[in-house]
């Protein structure tokens, strides 16, 4: 009688390496789009009307399609209010709503941080964005940004989507990896080949 070792399981060391490749893969992808995630997230880029508070107060948006708006500035210190325009004439101010707070304004390289001056649900039509200084603000710029226009060109992006899928599936495979490889110890410890041999 003698005993013989049980053969190895390729399957964990397989799963690690394409859950490694996967991840190396979409990191990849992610960081080639770049110029993607600037134009969406970057105020300054992704806006539809900005304000120039050296030199004006006020602004007339044409808001093409319903959503959620946000205003944000830099070091502005003020308050930004949004009303509705019937024709020519100012309707009432449009109060401020908190949409969609999963998504905010970043800069593309990183130099600049937006703070947030406003959010509000507009319907599509004419409306007069309006700005009150405190103090300190020279060169300083407001913008209004769409936030549904902000995630409709991350998440319409393809290579975007195939970027993140590649890295979820990544880190998805990965624990997986790690207990077939527990699974596959644990039986070699508790198996054990008997071979028997007829006597000569």
């Amino acid at each position: 009688m003698s005993m013989e070792r049980a053969k190895k399981n390729p399957w964990p060391l397989r799963i690690l390496i394409a859950s490694m490749l996967c991840f190396v893969i979409g990191s990849i992808t992610l960081i080639g789009q770049m110029d993607t995630f600037g134009d969406a997230l970057d105020t300054q880029r992704n806006n539809i009307g900005s304000i120039d508070v050296d030199s004006d107060d006020q602004l007339l948006i044409n808001v093409e399609e319903s959503g959620c708006y946000r205003a944000y500035g830099v070091n502005f210190k003020g308050t930004v209010t949004l009303s509705e325009l019937n024709g020519s004439d100012v309707q009432g101010e449009v109060e401020q709503s908190k949409c969609k707070l999963d998504w905010g304004a970043i800069s593309a390289n990183g130099s600049v941080e937006y703070s947030e001056l406003g959010s509000w649900e507009l319907v599509q039509g004419d409306h007069l964005m309006r700005i009150d200084c405190n103090s300190g603000c020279a060169n300083e710029t407001v913008w209004l940004t769409s936030i549904d226009a902000m995630e409709a060109d991350i998440l319409n992006s393809p290579m975007v989507y195939l970027g993140g899928s590649l890295c979820c599936l990544g880190i998805f495979l990965l624990p997986l990896a790690g207990v077939l490889q527990a699974f596959s110890q644990n039986r070699k410890q508790n198996v054990i080949c008997l071979l028997y041999t007829s006597p000569s």
